[in-house]
This record gives C-alpha cells, structure tokens and sequence, in this order.
C-alpha cells in the first residue's frame, strides 16, 4: 500500500468543520451551535478512540470541563506536529469560559458578547482542523454549508429578526420620547 492509499483511509483526529463554517452556525443559531460542537467532537472521539463517554454529560452538564479536555487532546495532538501546544488550547477553553460567565455578570453588548464567546471556539476548532491535516490530510474539511445547516440556522434567524426589530422600537420609542 502507498503513503496516498493511506492517507486517504486515515480519519481525521477531530471533529472537522471549516471556520468560515462554523463562524456562520455560531451566529446563525444564536449560539447553539456550541452544544452541537461540542457533541461533535466528543461523539467523534467515542467512535474514533473507543473512549466510553457519556455525550449528554459532557455537553448540557458539564461543558466547562468537556471544552477544557476537548482542548487538552486538541493541544496534545497540534503539539505532537510541532503546531501549538496544550498551553494555547487551554488559554482559548478559559477563554470560552469568561465568555460564558461574564456576560451573565456584567452588561456586555450583543456584538462583545458574540465575539467573546465565538472567536475561542473558532481558535480551538483551528487547533483541531491543523492536527487533523496533518494526521488524514485527505480527510472531508466540512468547509461547505449545506441544506441542513440552513434548516437549523431558520429559528436563529427569526430570532435575530425579534432582537433587531425589538431594538428599532426601542430606538423609535426612546427617539420620539426625547422630542
């Protein structure tokens, strides 16, 4: 067998999804993209590895802890390929989490919130999508929005739609109560 044939049956280490991708799906569903990430991953770790890990565990009860293993294995593996090490993951998992947290503390707008809590997990999933050209370079990138993934973005769009419209009534009625 060639290095091609290989590499082409090799599987990626981590879950793979473009950035643009994903980028698109964080703020597309508002968010919720994040859990399914993380349930990607971890389901993807429990077929590729064998690992025995309980996916809602991991995702609704504990994902501070889930995205900072998730960081771990995503720094251990870049830095096997002399990319990044676990140091960088886990400052972007700590990251994800004061961007969890804070806004829940302190007023934060919208636009801060969204980058706080996305720009990490796109950093991370950068990690993860170097580690994985290395290890199965031929492997499917999941850079391509498909029909699924606009499905899933409808609510998030109509909710956007609420938030947007909502604040143009308060702008209005703020505007016109000043006059």
């Amino acid at each position: 067998m060639s290095q091609t044939d290989v590499s082409t049956t090799q599987q990626p280490a981590f879950f793979a999804i473009g950035l643009f991708k994903l980028a698109v799906l964080l703020i597309g569903t508002m968010g919720l993209a994040q859990l399914y990430w993380l349930f990607a991953h971890w389901h993807h770790l429990r077929e590729s590895l064998g690992l025995r890990v309980n996916l809602a565990a991991r995702v609704i009860l504990c994902p501070f802890i889930s995205v900072f293993s998730l960081a771990y294995r995503f720094g251990a593996a870049a830095q096997l390929h002399a990319v990044w090490g676990p140091t960088v993951a886990l400052a972007m998992a700590s990251l994800w989490d004061i961007g969890l947290v804070v806004p829940r503390l302190i007023h934060v707008p919208l636009p801060i919130n969204l980058l706080a809590l996305f720009s990490p997990l796109i950093a991370l999933q950068a990690i993860a999508n170097r580690a994985n050209r290395l290890i199965a370079p031929n492997h499917d990138a999941n850079k391509h929005i498909t029909r699924r993934n606009l499905l899933v973005m409808v609510p998030g769009a109509l909710m956007w739609t609420l938030i947007i419209l909502g604040e143009l009534a308060s702008f209005v009625a703020n505007g016109t109560a000043q006059r």
